[in-house]
């Protein structure tokens, strides 16, 4: 499983100077690119396959499961925050993040990539987008489609 790389285009201006936490890295493929103009990268990765390689390369790595009962103890600060969206994790990670975030009187921008590979996660993402365009969330919810050039 490997991301492709032209997320990791789109976020580099974003993540220029900031700390950077990549939820759910596996391999590290976007994480290794951001890496370069952050200001400092930490990963959260549950699986421990992925954590040595992770820590093998160099990289700052918390190996654990982010989720309701960790949050508190595994959310670094950040402010940028950037995770794949998948239909079991979605917004019942953005809350517990954002929960999170809000009572540390601090605030990020969360950034998630979809690929048009997951119908059900396609299916959903109208009524997640209504959802985060809400007041609760402000101004976030807007998605923007990566051209994706294939040969």
């Amino acid at each position: 499983i490997r991301s492709p790389l032209l997320v990791a285009d789109v976020l580099l201006q974003e993540v220029r100077s900031r700390t950077v936490v990549e939820i759910g890295t596996r391999n590290g493929d976007i994480f290794a690119c951001l890496s370069r103009l952050a200001h400092r990268t930490i990963a959260i990765e549950k699986k421990p396959q992925y954590c040595a390689s992770l820590r093998e390369r160099g990289f700052n790595v918390i190996c654990e499961e982010l989720n309701a009962n960790t949050v508190h103890r595994v959310l670094p600060d950040a402010e940028v925050y950037f995770m794949w969206w998948f239909i079991k994790h979605n917004l019942r990670l953005l809350r517990i993040v954002d929960a999170e975030v809000r009572a540390r009187n601090r605030t990020a921008v969360f950034y998630y990539a979809l690929t048009g590979n997951f119908v059900p996660e396609i299916n959903v993402l109208p009524a997640d987008l209504a959802h985060l365009r809400g007041p609760r969330y402000h101004h976030s919810g807007s998605m923007t489609r990566l051209p994706l050039l294939l040969d």
